[in-house]
């Protein structure tokens, strides 16, 4: 592609409109779900779905989502990705536009197909390129703030679609708002400087795509982060795509007091959350990050291992609040309930995202951000409208929306297996689905560990060889508790 861009944007630019465009696209997510209430009457120009078919509007989206997300990151080896980017921006454009002048069932069902598609390319792809450009010591705030314009856009998306679509009467008008909102973006992502640093190529060139799923297969820790991603995705699309109908109909409120109330407390405790669980990250690493005698790929060991215990903590306490909250079921617990679950959950969103680039390499970071995406989607977001909807027609909205929230038990035991797994510590490149039996075993030996023990510290180490260090328990717990004298990534984290 010729190259006549005249814009050149600094890293804190790209930032800037990277979460503006973030934010619009999950907008239009929010928006979609305000106003399931209106397609599912006759009124406002809605189509009289049923909860089945409403869902199966999130489910189009998705499905479109995911199976293209791989193939855009594929590419990006290829072309620059900030082109593939404006590719599927211009689809994402068109998209929109054709939802609002949808008059039938089948045809909204193309447009929201049509708009996971054009979404696919940004979302895969923005995050890897946040990674490349941030500074050193604040690349885990910086895809925390890209992370923060999902939370924005979703929970401004549940008010920003109701009040338009009362304002003018039509469900259909948030949409030709989106596509106007959207057009200046879409231009300057045209126009833009394509730094030829953000190729996504290793040092032995294009990867292979079949290659790169099955690098990215055999890596114990990925899988089971994505496993794990799978069931919180579900969870979040569920009650997200679901709530504002659910409090409305459950609770016999108004549909703005539903989505203002829902939009309210995600929008307070999503920035809150998300931007915490960034900081908290930084606090974890701070010994390291400006620590040049630790290299790159060591760095990414200690980190992956440090987000994944933190996913698996907060996500555990967020399914027992969140469970308590809907079983309680009172307006004023659920949204209680809510609150907390959610700012609990989202401390998650940038340690499990961290977490997922550094478990790989560098120069997989867009396809691994992809698969994760696809099987998030396809075991997660995309049943999770279709599937909740259904209960709520067969058994209750009370019973739909606790199976929803008690779904994160399953992202808490993954993510617990991937914590083990990284406590291998042998890197983004040699992670190996014998560390997962080995991290098991390790489980058992500690907790029968005798206080008569010959050498009790080495044998915490399971296969870890460090005889230099372990000749002597207190020398090895001074070196690891001294980030400066670590000559072994696992010393430091089992002297912590």
């Amino acid at each position: 592609m010729a190259n006549f861009c005249n814009i050149r944007l600094n890293a804190k630019q790209i930032l800037i409109t990277y979460c503006a465009i973030n934010a619009l696209i999950y907008i239009d997510r929010g928006a979609l779900s305000a106003v399931i209430p209106f397609l599912q009457g006759h009124k406002h120009g809605g189509l009289n779905l049923s909860s089945s078919l409403a869902g199966t509007l999130g489910s189009s989206f998705i499905l479109g989502y995911m199976v293209t997300a791989p193939m855009f990151a594929h590419y990006s080896q290829k072309y620059h990705p900030e082109y593939l980017m404006c590719i599927g921006l211009t689809i994402w454009s068109v998209a929109v536009l054709m939802t609002g002048f949808s008059e039938s069932y089948i045809f909204l069902l193309i447009s929201r197909t049509l708009t996971g598609i054009g979404e696919a390319s940004f979302v895969c792809l923005a995050p890897p390129v946040i990674m490349d450009i941030a500074p050193q010591d604040k690349k885990n705030l910086w895809i925390g703030l890209f992370y923060v314009a999902n939370v924005l856009g979703y929970a401004l998306g549940f008010v920003f679609g109701n009040e338009i679509a009362h304002a003018l009467d039509g469900w259909k008008y948030p949409f030709f708002f989106e596509f106007i909102l959207m057009t200046p973006f879409l231009i300057l992502s045209l126009i833009n400087f394509k730094d030829p640093k953000l190729y996504a190529q290793g040092e032995d060139g294009n990867v292979h795509l079949l290659s790169q799923f099955k690098i990215l297969v055999k890596n114990p820790v990925f899988v089971n982060l994505t496993l794990g991603n799978s069931a919180y995705t579900f969870t979040i699309t569920a009650i997200s795509f679901w709530g504002p109908t659910y409090i409305e109909n459950n609770f016999k409120v108004s549909s703005t007091t539903a989505t203002s109330s829902l939009g309210g407390i995600t929008i307070i405790v999503g920035i809150l959350g998300t931007y915490l669980g960034s900081l908290l990250i930084d606090k974890k690493m701070k010994n390291f990050i400006n620590n040049d005698s630790i290299q790159q790929t060591t760095k990414d060991s200690i980190k992956t291992e440090k987000c994944c215990l933190i996913s698996f903590q907060v996500c555990t306490l967020a399914f027992i609040i969140s469970v308590t909250g809907v079983l309680i079921n009172y307006l004023s617990t659920f949204l209680l309930g809510l609150a907390l679950g959610e700012f609990i959950l989202f401390l998650s969103i940038s340690p499990v995202s961290i977490s997922l680039m550094t478990s790989i390499p560098s120069n997989l970071r867009g396809q691994g951000n992809a698969v994760s995406l696809f099987f998030s989607y396809a075991l997660g977001g995309f049943p999770a409208p279709s599937l909740i909807g259904i209960f709520f027609d067969v058994l209750s909205k009370t019973w739909g929306m606790t199976i929803a929230a008690a779904w994160l038990i399953w992202a808490s035991l993954f993510w617990f297996l991937a914590w083990r797994i990284a406590r291998s510590y042998k890197g983004p490149n040699n992670y190996q689905w014998k560390d997962a039996c080995i991290s098991i075993k390790s489980l058992a030996i500690q907790d029968n560990l005798s206080v008569n023990s010959e050498n009790p510290i080495q044998q915490l180490v399971i296969g870890k060889d460090i005889p230099e260090i372990t000749s002597n328990a207190t020398s090895f717990k001074t070196a690891c508790l001294d980030p400066q004298s670590v000559s072994s990534k696992s010393a430091y984290y089992d002297a912590e």
